[in-house]
């Protein structure tokens, strides 16, 4: 509710940063009409490999269930489970 009084930045904001800016690795992209993917060429017409995303499956630091839900930790209660294992079946 607006009561005149001035409202402060979210604490947030003072500790972000802009990204920093980069020149792209590649000058031109096609569509492969066979696969519908991008390819990417350099300034000399030189094909690029693009790096790929990655899968991001680890899990560390270790993640559980089953603490309570006071904030402190992951919600639930019981006796839950513990990962701390990479998932490298992916």
């Amino acid at each position: 509710m607006p009561s005149g009084a001035p409202t402060p930045p979210p604490w947030g904001l003072r500790r972000m940063a802009p990204y920093p800016s980069f020149a792209p690795a590649y000058a031109r992209t096609e569509l492969d009409p066979e696969t519908q993917t991008a390819r990417y060429f350099d300034a000399e017409g030189r094909p690029v490999l693009m790096p790929g995303h990655g899968t991001s499956t680890g899990t560390n630091p270790p993640t559980n269930t089953g603490n309570p839900s006071d904030g402190a930790g992951g919600g639930g209660d019981g006796g839950g489970d513990q990962d701390t294992g990479n998932d490298s079946d992916q």
